[in-house]
């Protein structure tokens, strides 16, 4: 049988994937709120470290990056259907990019040509989340597509 996702769960994954990334957080925010769990708070943090760095906040998206890897680390490499060992890369490529600045103007931001870290999904969370209430058809589109 497959693995139960809460709604808030899925949806968050959505959410980040499009790049919504304070209304992802959000989302899971209720969540950890009555289920406490690592798993769910670094996430979250995860979500409000890209947030800092689109905001070109990097004391704060390196801070929360840092404490997000060490709250997911015993979920490693997989946990819920997630891929948490590509995250931790993909973030780990980012920061090695970033440059030694506390704060970075919005157009500097966008000139360090980063990728856009994804959430990867086994096929069962995949499914669930297409089934879910989540935003349909909206799982791995851009924010603003």
């Amino acid at each position: 049988m497959a693995e139960a996702f809460p709604e808030e769960f899925l949806e968050f994954c959505a959410l980040f994937n499009r790049g919504v990334y304070f209304e992802a957080h959000e989302v899971l925010e209720d969540l950890w709120r009555t289920d406490r769990q690592d798993f769910y708070k670094g996430l979250i943090q995860q979500a409000v470290g890209l947030l800092h760095l689109e905001n070109g906040n990097l004391v704060g998206a390196r801070h929360l990056f840092e404490t997000s890897g060490e709250l997911l680390k015993p979920y490693l490499p997989t946990h819920r259907g997630l891929d948490l060992a590509r995250l931790r890369h993909e973030t780990c490529c980012i920061v090695q990019r970033l440059p030694d600045a506390r704060r970075i103007s919005l157009e500097e931001v966008a000139q360090l040509g980063l990728p856009r870290v994804q959430l990867h999904l086994s096929n069962d969370a995949e499914g669930a989340m297409l089934r879910s209430a989540a935003p349909r058809g909206t799982f791995d589109e851009p924010a603003g597509s």
